[in-house]
């Protein structure tokens, strides 16, 4: 039996309902006023009489609560992603969110139906990324009234691109919201990688000068200081850059090499063990290398194949990262850079991308639900998960051809 005889002819109406009312609104925002397309959703919300198309009014009364928060749902992503991209209005962004705050500010006696509705989907989780998009959203438009962040990690969001996915999409998204985020994602990126080369010309151009002992004559005061785009010390950033290149130079040797176990292991912690000149170090180490050969005899026998390679590679990043399968949940990752940088630690993590390409969007999870978990968190109380999103921030631009650390012939001292 065909699976729509299951579907109710209810069902089916009201979700063409609900798609009638979101194609009124991706109509009206082509051809109308921004100011009068919000006038028209705020009417929608409180169940205004005044409501331009009393059709659509009608359609509303077939609804459902879920079909009602779908449509706002896909309404405020179809308004968001038309006034950031084709009549870009940072104001007019604000002033949608402000009002769909207001619901979970005031609780009216006699509330009106949709009024009830919007209150309970601004209460909800699928309410939650769409607000969490309005900063980065304001910001890239050099928005004035982005709101004034907290102390918390939560407020470095837009800071990384590579975690919006996971913060900015619920389950049921627009294509024109998925486009948005993806151009969002890309411009947030770019920016990114264009003031990090220039950063790192400046350094090695200054560093060309102090080795040419030319800066008592002045030479280096016609260089125009460049700001450090990162959270890191400078040189925390000279160092992650000298590792990256190196490390994007020497691992396709590897790629076609058929690790054991061991091979695997020291290969990916081979600058960790040649750093670890504490005691304390090389015990973590040593504690580190049982308990992963442990979690590896299960996948290489006795060699790693690529299938193989991908299963004990993505082992290692579980249980470095965030063992989502463990109760609770456990990460070696804190202990990791109390022990070394975040250059040491973003090398092992870049390894083992380009090993096993498949695992970026696992690692970018992890980091996700990292940064959830941590997101209350005071920035100074966190500092080491900072560190390495800023680190990883930099890879991102790599594995996405932004930034070419190639042809800036880097130095350890830049």
């Amino acid at each position: 039996m065909p699976l729509l005889q299951f579907v109710s002819s209810e069902y089916l109406d009201t979700f063409s309902s609900g798609n009638e009312i979101c194609d009124y609104f991706r109509d009206r925002v082509q051809c109308q006023s921004p100011e009068q397309v919000l006038q028209a959703f705020i009417a929608l919300t409180q169940d205004k009489k005044d409501f331009p198309d009393q059709k659509i009014l009608a359609t509303l009364e077939k609804l459902t609560e879920d079909a009602f928060h779908r449509v706002l749902n896909h309404c405020c992503q179809i308004l968001i992603s038309h006034w950031y991209q084709q009549q870009p209005n940072p104001f007019i962004i604000a002033a949608l969110f402000h009002h769909l705050d207001t619901f979970a500010q005031i609780a009216p006696r006699n509330a009106s139906r949709p009024e009830k509705w919007t209150r309970n989907f601004v209460k909800s989780s699928t309410y939650l990324p769409l607000k969490r998009v309005m900063n980065p959203i304001l910001g890239d438009l050099e928005c004035p009234i982005v709101p004034i962040p907290q102390n918390t990690l939560e407020n470095l969001l837009p800071r990384y691109p590579f975690l919006y996915k996971y913060s900015f999409l619920n389950l049921d998204a627009h294509p024109d919201y998925l486009k948005m985020l993806s151009l969002l994602r890309k411009k947030k990126r770019q920016h990114f990688s264009a003031e990090l080369t220039k950063f790192a010309i400046y350094r090695i151009r200054l560093l060309q000068i102090l080795k040419a002992r030319q800066l008592t004559q002045g030479a280096g005061r016609l260089l125009r200081p460049v700001t450090n785009p990162t959270l890191l010390s400078d040189q925390q950033i000279n160092d992650i850059l000298y590792r990256l290149a190196n490390t994007a130079q020497s691992t396709p040797s590897y790629q076609s090499q058929a690790f054991t176990a061991i091979e695997l292991l020291n290969y990916l912690f081979r600058d960790l063990i040649e750093y670890s000149t504490q005691d304390r170090q090389r015990q973590f180490i040593q504690s580190l290398f049982v308990h992963l050969q442990s979690i590896l005899s299960e996948v290489s026998k006795p060699t790693f194949n690529k299938s193989s390679l991908l299963q004990g590679n993505r082992r290692i990043l579980n249980f470095l990262i965030l063992d989502t399968s463990s109760s609770p949940p456990s990460s070696s990752l804190p202990s990791l850079m109390t022990y070394f940088n975040s250059a040491e630690v973003i090398g092992l993590l870049m390894k083992l991308i380009l090993l096993s390409p498949q695992l970026k969007s696992t690692l970018e999870l992890k980091l996700f639900q990292l940064f959830d978990n941590y997101k209350f968190v005071p920035q100074e109380k966190i500092t080491w998960l900072i560190n390495l999103l800023e680190a990883y921030s930099i890879v991102y631009s790599l594995v996405h051809k932004d930034l070419d650390l190639s042809s800036l012939k880097l130095s350890h001292q830049i």
